[in-house]
């Protein structure tokens, strides 16, 4: 999941063309829909959820804006929202990463 996470943002941090972000590429959207449907995989394997499980739908809302409602007058404004927005397909795994990480070395001791 980390993989997708940092391709589609590392798609989305390198873009400059407005078109880009107003036309999602296929293969963009593959991932997206594939990164998705882990996280419901994700929530049926463990049964806790934890609140940063949410954030990645901040994310999702950050690349659907700009197709929905971005024109050439508030382009800067949604390159911004993207860049922001794409934090939070990372920053849930982080997290997740972190506390497994934490729990293991409790375990330990």
């Amino acid at each position: 999941m980390l993989f997708l996470g940092v391709t589609i943002s590392m798609k989305y941090w390198q873009t400059e063309q407005f078109s880009a972000i107003k036309q999602v590429s296929v293969r963009i959207m593959i991932l997206i829909i594939i990164y998705i449907g882990l996280h419901f995989f994700k929530r049926l394997i463990y049964k806790k959820i934890n609140w940063w499980d949410w954030l990645y739908y901040i994310a999702l809302i950050s690349v659907a804006m700009p197709v929905l409602f971005a024109n050439s007058l508030n382009e800067n404004l949604y390159h911004w929202v993207i860049d922001v927005g794409c934090i939070f397909f990372i920053l849930p795994l982080l997290i997740d990463t972190y506390s497994w990480w934490k729990a293991r070395k409790t375990d330990e001791k």
